[in-house]
């Protein structure tokens, strides 16, 4: 399976190191996509089985290279449930419809069902779906995404309609009265899921023990982990959201550095989310052999 690289440029130190210096939205789907030149639907649960980061210096960087950089990347995605799957194709076949209907417009080559991350996100602009959530006779076109609140006339989210739509399991109750005895254990969270985090971090580092004379030395190193996951993890429709910090203030003394962040997503399977008819059973063929029973053989006793 694939590898796929997300360069991101030109990072910089920056004076607040709570705050993430760059953000930005990963669609598997559309980097495997351009990786094999061939049409990769997003509607799939991507399999991750590990990620991996690295610094190097920027290219062309006017300024020199001082003391280096480390970041930390934090990533956020939506866990694969049999719920979130559930919603996923409740949307999926209403869109399906309405493009079959003519209610958006005449179904062209590519025009997949793609989502976004939330509704102020700009996952990939200009491939983001639309529905009309109102069905027949609406004509005003809702961009679907995953997270948030929905908009009216604006964005439909799939969390939205999850929790709206979806009642939450009723508690179980003594079968001689109605008193309830316990409630579920995920009664006390909404139906779709939190999202999941992980993260990767990398280090490019120089040591300046003097600046002049004979006695002048430098030393680096540098670090690139890869972090392989127990299990793959489960990334709905291979969306996912990363925010880069630098750990470090910066000084007065020196130039910034300019670091260019290079993040590897190791893919190890894609599993379609659109359910799959199920394939009737065959009955056995069985010849049935006529009795003999009763009658005269028709072979010459020897």
């Amino acid at each position: 399976m694939p590898i796929v690289t997300k360069v991101i440029g030109n990072l910089d130190i920056s004076n607040d190191p709570s705050t993430a210096v760059t953000s930005g939205y990963i669609d598997l789907s559309q980097e495997v996509s351009k990786l094999y030149s061939r049409n990769i639907r997003q509607g799939q649960t991507f399999k991750l089985k590990g990620v991996q980061a690295a610094l190097i210096p920027s290219a062309g960087a006017t300024d020199d290279w001082d003391s280096g950089m480390s970041v930390n990347v934090k990533h956020e995605y939506i866990h694969t449930t049999g719920h979130t799957r559930m919603v996923w194709n409740k949307v999926f076949n209403a869109w399906k419809q309405q493009q079959r209907s003519g209610l958006s417009h005449t179904p062209v080559k590519y025009n997949d069902f793609e989502i976004g991350w939330s509704m102020d996100s700009n996952c990939h602009e200009g491939r983001n779906s639309f529905i009309h959530s109102s069905g027949i006779g609406d004509t005003t076109e809702e961009k679907v995404v995953m997270l948030g609140h929905s908009t009216h006339q604006s964005d439909f989210t799939l969390e939205d309609y999850s929790n709206s739509m979806f009642d939450r399991p009723e508690p179980s109750v003594d079968p001689f009265g109605s008193a309830a005895i316990k409630e579920p254990k995920f009664n006390n969270v909404a139906l779709w899921p939190e999202t999941s985090r992980f993260y990767a971090d990398a280090t490019s580092s120089n040591i300046l023990t003097a600046l002049d004379g004979p006695n002048a030395y430098t030393g680096s190193v540098t670090t690139q982990t890869m972090y392989e996951f127990p299990l793959p993890l489960s990334v709905m429709c291979g969306i996912m959201k990363y925010e880069v910090y630098i750990p470090l203030d910066d000084t007065i003394v020196q130039y910034a550095d300019t670091v260019d962040l290079i993040l590897m997503y190791y893919i190890s399977s894609m599993k379609p989310l659109v359910y799959r008819p199920k394939a009737r059973k065959k009955k056995a063929f069985t010849t049935r052999r006529r009795s003999t029973r009763g009658r005269k053989s028709s072979r010459r006793k020897r």
